[in-house]
C-alpha cells in the first residue's frame, strides 16, 4: 500500500503570506490609531470653539442691550443730568450738599498757614494771644 503524503503547502500556512498579512495588519492598525488621535484633537478644537461661540454670543447680547439703552434716549438724558449737571429748558436744578463737619473745618485749618484765621474757624470765637503762642511753638 502506497502511503500518500499530504502536502502542507496550504496557502494560509505559508510563512511569506503570514508575514505579509502581519505587515498589512500593523499598517492598518497604525492608520487607525492615527485617525483616532486626530479625531480626538479635532473634537477638542470643536469644543473650544463652541465655548468661544457661546461667550461671544453672550457678549454680543450685552452689547446689543447697551446699544438699545443708549438709542432709547432716556439713558443718555439720565447720564447727562447726573454727570454733566444738564437740565431741560424751564427746569430748575437743586443741588443739595452735605454741611461741613467740625472735622473738615479742623483739617482745613491745619492745612492752611494763617493760624489766627484757623483758630477762629475751629472755635468760632476769638482766641487770646498766649494761647496762640503756645500753639505756635508746641505744634
Amino acid at each position: 500500500m502506497p502511503i500518500i503524503k499530504k502536502k502542507n503547502n496550504s496557502f494560509f500556512k505559508s510563512k511569506i503570506i503570514l508575514s505579509i498579512s502581519i505587515v498589512v495588519l500593523v499598517f492598518f492598525i497604525f492608520g487607525l490609531v492615527r485617525e483616532i488621535l486626530s479625531r480626538r484633537e479635532i473634537n477638542n478644537q470643536v469644543n473650544n470653539l463652541e465655548k468661544q461661540i457661546t461667550e461671544l454670543q453672550s457678549q454680543n447680547g450685552q452689547i446689543s442691550e447697551m446699544i438699545d439703552n443708549w438709542q432709547d434716549g432716556t439713558r443718555l438724558e439720565k447720564e447727562a443730568r447726573l454727570r454733566l449737571g444738564l437740565q431741560k429748558p424751564g427746569e430748575k436744578a437743586i443741588i443739595i450738599s452735605k454741611p461741613e463737619s467740625q472735622v473738615d473745618k479742623v483739617s482745613q485749618a491745619v492745612d492752611s498757614n494763617d493760624n489766627q484765621t484757623n483758630l477762629a474757624i475751629i472755635n468760632n470765637k476769638p482766641v487770646d494771644n498766649p494761647t496762640k503762642w503756645i500753639r505756635y511753638f508746641f505744634k
